[in-house]
């Protein structure tokens, strides 16, 4: 599948995040992202993304989603929570969590 194909989503533009949205646009990929901060996504309507207002009108349309936010609590939120990629993906879309936090939830019953 050629990149112009590829509907790809990307959440969380921060340190990370922002430079791989950059080089997702630059090799062609039809790019829709969202930042809670939304000056976060200044350059990127400049470039041809589309800058969407919540993680389920980024997803809406994309064969792919790439998130890579703070801590678990916001890769939850993001993906389950109201106006989340859940409430929009389509079935067969692809969640890429690229967030350096730990794979467990924070919870009691999950320290060791």
């Amino acid at each position: 599948m050629s990149p112009a194909a590829t509907p790809v989503a990307f959440a969380g533009l921060g340190l990370m995040g922002r430079p791989m949205g950059f080089h997702l646009l630059s090799k062609g990929h039809p790019l829709r992202v969202y930042n809670r901060t939304a000056a976060k996504t200044l350059g990127f309507a400049e470039k041809g993304a589309a800058v969407c207002a919540t993680p389920a009108e980024a997803a809406k349309g994309s064969k792919i989603v790439f998130l890579c936010v703070g801590d678990g609590p916001d890769v939850e939120h993001v993906i389950l929570g109201k106006d989340g990629i859940a409430e929009t993906a389509a079935p067969g879309t692809l969640v890429v969590d690229h967030s350096t936090i730990s794979p467990r939830p924070r919870s009691s019953s999950a320290r060791s």
